[in-house]
Formats: structure tokens, sequence, C-alpha cells
């Protein structure tokens, strides 16, 4: 194995346990009832661990970024569907933002070994800001809905997912970018949030 695969197995163990985490997220749901959204979002899960699979069992770069896209596809037609449907709720919302943070840790994990353990951040993020939510209340605040979240955080599985493609300066930078944009989303909103 080498210095730039190290980490796949790492990555594959983080996704079977997210994905063990984001369904018992599911399933502790009250009153449990089962979405069409839902169903997408769990196609998703299920694109997550074949991601996982495909990284240790050193599958091709392009077949893995193909997975990765048809998340992110489906991550923009799961919450789209609920609310055409009136199904929409806030843990339906939990679920798909489980499945998202899962992806995009997971990819980070699987990076971090050719372009540095600063690749980790971008996995980190969203659950940093999470464990900040329980220490300051005002971060459990809803925010406002902004395409430019929405934009911003379908990237990261993105960038992630094409690297291994790229000349690794590119990958580093793209990468880089990536880190820099999430920064700015999560500085963002945690600076609006704090001031309400």
């Amino acid at each position: 194995m080498t210095t730039a695969t190290a980490h796949r197995p790492l990555a594959a163990v983080t996704a079977a346990i997210l994905c063990v985490v984001a369904t018992a997220a599911f399933l502790r749901r009250s009153p449990f009832h089962v979405t069409l959204a839902d169903h997408v979002t769990h196609v998703r899960v299920l694109l997550l661990a074949a991601t996982a699979g495909m990284l240790v069992g050193e599958a091709a770069a392009l077949l893995v970024l193909a997975l990765v896209g048809v998340s992110v596809l489906l991550d923009g037609v799961d919450g789209r569907l609920a609310r055409s449907r009136g199904e929409a709720s806030e843990a339906g919302g939990r679920f798909d933002m489980a499945v998202d943070c899962a992806l995009t840790a997971v990819l980070s994990i699987a990076a971090a070994a050719a372009l540095g353990w600063w690749v980790l951040l971008i996995g980190a993020l969203p659950y940093g800001y999470a464990l900040a939510g329980r220490r300051v209340p005002a971060l459990r605040r809803p925010l406002p809905p902004r395409l430019s979240r929405k934009v911003i955080g379908s990237i990261p599985p993105l960038a992630l997912g094409a690297g291994p493609l790229l000349p690794q300066p590119a990958a580093v930078v793209v990468t880089a970018v990536t880190l820099a944009l999430l920064l700015w989303s999560f500085g963002r909103d945690t600076a609006a949030l704090l001031r309400r």
C-alpha cells in the first residue's frame, strides 16, 4: 500500500461508522415515518458505502468521482422533493446533513495521505461547528436559506473526489480553495448567528 492510499482503510471504517450514525439518527425520528425524500437520502447512504468500498479496493479514481457526483446531484433532489410534497422536516434535514458530512469526512481522510493532514479540516469543520453549537446555543438557531451556502456545501466532495485525477499541485490548490470557501461560509454564518 502506497503512502497516498494508506488512509483508505481508515476512510472505509469511518464511512461504516458514519453510515450507522446517520441511519440511527433517522431511526430515532418521532413519530417514525419514511418519506420519498428519505428513500433518496438512503440511496446516498448506499453511494457513500460504495464510495468507501471503491477507495479500499483501489478502484479507478474516475469511478469514485462518478459515485460522488451522483451523490451530490441526489443531494439537490431529496430536499426539493420533501418540500414539494409537504414532507420537509427537521429530522429529514438532519439525516440529509449527516450523509453530506459523512461523505466529505470520508473523502478528506482518503485525501489526507496524498495532500497533507490539513485536508482533514474540510471533513472536520461541520462536526466542529455542531460541537460548538452544544456549548454556544446561538449556533443552534436556524439559518435563513442561502444559495451560496448550498453551492459551497456541494464543492468539498467534488473537489476531494477529483483530487486523484489532478496533478498534485493542482489538487492542492483546488483543495485549499475549497477549505478557504468553507471557512468563509462557516465564519459568515457563525458571525450572523452570534450577532442576533
